[in-house]
């Protein structure tokens, strides 16, 4: 389940880009906005079961393939959270030359040289 989580945290992901600042901050891409309960709704199309996400949450942030923007936010202030899919690929030779391998049109492989790059990005600024 924690899977799925991370599939629908990822497709709904904010891409920001390199360039864009927050309190002079430089953003990571991959931001997660999404509420808890419009999670729920995504995974359980009921958004009454969103305490059954909390331990996937954890999961993934324990996992490192994601980090919470906030350490602990007070009740009522949302949580989003930065999701480090790319971080992970680029960390990786291995996962690098199979998806190299494995994709040889042109434009797969400008997708994956922009992942390495954005993970890359993501590792000068984590």
């Amino acid at each position: 389940m924690a899977a799925k989580l991370y599939a629908y945290m990822c497709a709904s992901a904010i891409d920001y880009g390199k360039t864009v600042k927050v309190d002079g901050v430089i953003l990571e891409p991959a931001l997660c906005t999404l509420t808890r309960e419009e999670l729920a709704m995504n995974i359980y199309h009921n958004e009454e079961k969103v305490n059954n996400l909390k331990r996937y949450f954890y999961e993934l942030v324990d996992a490192g393939m994601m980090e919470p923007l906030i350490e602990h936010p007070q009740r009522g202030v949302a949580q989003n959270y930065r999701l480090l899919l790319a971080r992970r690929i680029a960390e990786r030779d291995d996962i690098i030359a199979f998806l190299r391998g494995r994709y040889k049109k042109e434009k797969d492989k400008e997708l994956i040289e922009m992942l390495v790059s954005r993970g890359n990005e993501g590792r000068q600024y984590g």
